[in-house]
């Protein structure tokens, strides 16, 4: 028996991704190289706006991140947490590859790639958002601003999904004159970040913290 699947001209653009994704089922290609190649053949200017954001010095700079992680596009990856928990947080999170594809890529109705299609998600805006929020934090904290405490060495998912997610939720907000203002929050945050004993559970909590945190 051979499996046939017969994409038209007519069939809804995931088809595309769907297909994509039987094909390379098992193999070492991970989540992010999967929703890279999706986004290339679903639609290329969405993929040089994430290649723009997921390569900026300052956001680059404020990851820290080890050559494994730049290996496998996490810095991509982080880009799309970014946008998709800040709105779609409140959902169930059972799994985070499914989530981030069905909610910026495949989902028909729902996603954000659909919002892009729909002029509701502005990629000019968006952009602009996100570089004000990474220039900020790159003035205010660097390298180590991901960091337990400032210090160590390693990134903390919880905090990119608090402080990042928070800061950019709010950043019409904030100017350069608030960076001592923003230093003192971020500094302060460890005692009052969620705990978790999973990520489905921790997702919703420090995305909705960091909003509420980082509001003025």
């Amino acid at each position: 028996k051979i499996e046939v699947k017969i994409i038209k001209r007519e069939s809804h653009p995931n088809a595309k991704f769907e297909v994509f994704q039987r094909l390379n089922n098992g193999s070492n290609i991970v989540g992010q190289e999967f929703r890279n190649a999706a986004l290339v053949m679903l639609n290329f200017s969405v993929y040089e706006w994430l290649k723009s954001l997921a390569e900026d010095s300052n956001f680059t700079q404020c990851l820290d991140l080890t050559d494994r992680w730049k290996e496998e596009n996490y810095n991509y990856e982080l880009v799309l947490r970014l946008f998709v928990f800040s709105k779609y947080a409140s959902k169930p999170i059972y799994n985070v590859d499914n989530f981030l594809d069905e909610y910026f890529i495949y989902n028909e109705t729902d996603s954000i790639l659909q919002q892009i299609q729909d002029n509701i998600f502005n990629l000019e805006i968006e952009k602009d958002k996100f570089i004000k929020t990474f220039d900020l934090l790159f003035k205010t904290k660097g390298v180590d601003v991901f960091k337990k405490g400032g210090r160590g060495t390693q990134f903390l998912e919880s905090y990119f999904e608090s402080i990042a997610i928070g800061l950019y939720f709010n950043i019409d907000s904030y100017s350069d004159s608030d960076i001592e203002y923003l230093k003192t929050k971020i500094d302060n945050i460890d005692s009052s970040i969620p705990r978790a004993l999973n990520t489905s559970s921790r997702i919703p909590k420090t995305v909705e913290f960091g909003k509420e945190y980082f509001s003025k």
